[in-house]
């Protein structure tokens, strides 16, 4: 839980500077350890970045 809630920091810049980068690599930590709503947010950020063959993996 405390990977994803990094991971919004980041897209959000919430007390940090905005990175993409980095929220994915903490929304995938977090989505590697079963959590759903992490992965479901890297299949949105590979979406919207256009790549959508990465974004049906989560």
């Amino acid at each position: 839980m405390l990977c994803e809630e990094a991971g919004l920091a980041y897209v959000r810049g919430y007390g940090v500077q905005q990175d993409q980068g980095t929220a994915a690599q903490f929304f995938l930590k977090a989505c590697n350890a079963n959590n759903v709503s992490a992965c479901a947010r890297i299949g949105v950020m590979a979406r919207d970045m256009g790549n959508v063959d990465a974004a049906r993996r989560y």
